[in-house]
């Protein structure tokens, strides 16, 4: 659904791929082929490494006076954030 709670035609849709590639200072990404990209597919077993930077963590604008990351990003409960299940 987009923002106004109109469902997307994906019949354009390119799935985005370099945010799924390698990255020289990150975990190793868990593979998601290009019909699981949207985040309202549900994708069984379905399991993301957690993963936040060492440059976040040290710009934690609640431990840094001049920081911009949101404060306590890495305590951020998994209860919040967007889920992935098993139809």
């Amino acid at each position: 659904m987009s923002a106004t709670g109109q469902k997307r035609d994906r019949s354009q849709y390119t799935a985005h791929v370099r945010a799924r590639g390698p990255h020289p200072a990150y975990p190793e990404r868990t593979p998601v082929v290009d019909d699981a990209v949207p985040w309202e597919t549900e994708v069984a077993d379905y399991q993301p490494i957690e993963f936040v930077h060492k440059v976040v963590v040290a710009n934690d604008s609640s431990v840094k006076p001049d920081g911009w990351a949101d404060p306590q990003v890495r305590r951020i409960a998994r209860s919040r954030l967007p889920t992935r299940s098993a139809g």
